[in-house]
């Protein structure tokens, strides 16, 4: 059970008595709407997003709010690590364009249910004497799942961490091929990448991922602006025929965190026009529709038809450059 379903899911009565439970990601929700549907029956690849509303009850930080925006891309219905690198690249190519600073995608494996059990073995098995001294958290999952230790953002506990044995050790040959296939492809895009023996980056789905997972780091021990990788059990697990799938999630609050100042400086209202006759109004909104706005430049109308002074009063109050 991962720390979303166990700690931070919003579940509580309506009025009518019924349970109602927030969406605290997008991934399920896209896998239970292609069950639905039957789309796991029909042959092909499935590409789709979302983006809306997010909610979980966690400790508000840093770019996290209990109320959020996820913007997501997922692909069901292929193993193909062409895919993983293609999926890779609608984020990698979104970002430069948003010019991101100082910015890098950190890439890894999570194995399979056959490599899996035998790497969170050696997790145990390796478990530090400072354990003890490790937050709350890490406490609990180092006996229940050590691999979501991996994920502990807490800066004092990273160096017991690292010092953790390193995933790629344990893969199986069909991990290992499909992870050296990822990093293939992303060579033919001309995509650079850093191996991180750390599964990671965000925790969106309730099963855990099969090979590639990777995020886009950018700072501090909360430092992921967007995670994804392999879900390929997740539709089975829903009721839906065995399908392989991949997707990421990109949280816009903590994405216009890191935008460089200039992209983050709210222009607002550029123009304000004010009319002093009838005739005049008529004449100004054509110029607000034609001149300005179907030319990018932000403007208003005094529709109020206001005394120029009140006009200009508020023009000032809206921090109007013109």
């Amino acid at each position: 059970m991962t720390d979303i379903v166990k700690k931070q899911m919003y579940t509580f009565e309506d009025a009518g008595g019924e349970s109602i439970t927030l969406r605290p990601e997008g991934t399920a929700p896209v896998v239970r709407a292609f069950v639905e549907h039957a789309l796991d029956r029909e042959s092909g690849i499935t590409k789709w997003y979302y983006l809306g509303p997010m909610f979980r009850y966690e400790r508000p930080q840093k770019g996290r709010y209990r109320q959020f925006s996820q913007w997501g891309i997922e692909v069901l219905g292929t193993e193909n690590p062409a895919v993983d690198a293609e999926v890779i690249e609608i984020l990698i190519v979104l970002l430069k364009k948003l010019d991101l600073p100082e910015s890098s995608l950190h890439l890894n494996s999570v194995g399979c249910l056959n490599c899996r059990p035998t790497y969170t073995a050696a997790l145990q098995e390796a478990r530090p004497q400072q354990a003890g001294e490790m937050c709350a958290d890490c406490r609990e999952r180092i006996e229940r799942n050590p691999l979501r230790v991996l994920d502990c953002k807490v800066e004092a506990d990273q160096p017991i961490i690292e010092a953790l044995p390193a995933i790629n050790d344990y893969l199986c040959e069909n991990c290992r091929t499909h992870f050296e296939g990822v990093q293939k492809y992303l060579r033919l895009s001309d995509i650079s990448w850093t191996i991180d023996k750390r599964t990671g980056c965000a925790d969106w789905t309730t099963t855990p991922r099969r090979h590639s997972r990777w995020c886009w780091a950018d700072w501090g021990p909360q430092n992921s602006v967007a995670g994804g990788g392999r879900y390929d059990r997740l539709v089975e697990d829903l009721g839906g025929k065995p399908t392989k799938a991949i997707g990421f999630a990109l949280g816009m609050d903590r994405l216009v965190m890191v935008l460089p100042e200039k992209d983050r400086e709210q222009t607002g209202i550029r123009v304000f026009v004010a009319a002093m006759s009838e005739a005049a109004f008529d004449y100004a909104y054509s110029k607000v529709q034609l001149a300005f706005r179907r030319a990018g430049i932000p403007a208003e109308l005094d529709y109020q038809r206001r005394s120029l002074k009140a006009a200009m009063r508020q023009a000032d109050k809206r921090d109007v450059q013109w």
